[in-house]
């Protein structure tokens, strides 16, 4: 790819390859009215109705749970997305504020340097 090539990627699905999570981890950065946070879903979302959990990107995180997903899917996970954004809510809220801009390249850097958990 040429350099000056501009892909511009707002989201990005992250798999348990990327996280050490069962599910999937959507990141984005930012767009619209919406604050910082990350969404999990269960399986791959099919549209924008997809159930998923929403947890903010914050050295505390918060968790809401507004997004039809099970309660106890929801509970089954909730410990574990909030202990990964804790790990890497610096990397996420550069991404949130400045991914946008970001060339390819450095969006793979960016995940590829993204801290995983374990159990």
């Amino acid at each position: 790819m040429k350099q000056d090539a501009i892909i511009l990627i707002e989201e990005y699905n992250l798999t348990i390859e990327d996280t050490g999570i069962v599910g999937i981890i959507r990141i984005s950065s930012k767009y619209g009215k919406g604050h910082p946070r990350v969404k999990w879903y269960a399986k791959p979302p099919k549209s924008a109705t997809s159930p998923y959990l929403a947890v903010s990107i914050s050295a505390q995180p918060k968790i809401r749970n507004t997004h039809l997903l099970p309660d106890k899917i929801a509970r089954s996970v909730e410990h574990h997305v909030k202990k990964w954004v804790i790990l890497n809510h610096e990397a996420l809220l550069d991404f949130w504020k400045n991914g946008q801009f970001w060339y390819f390249d450095k969006i793979l850097t960016f995940i590829d340097d993204l801290k995983k958990i374990s159990g």
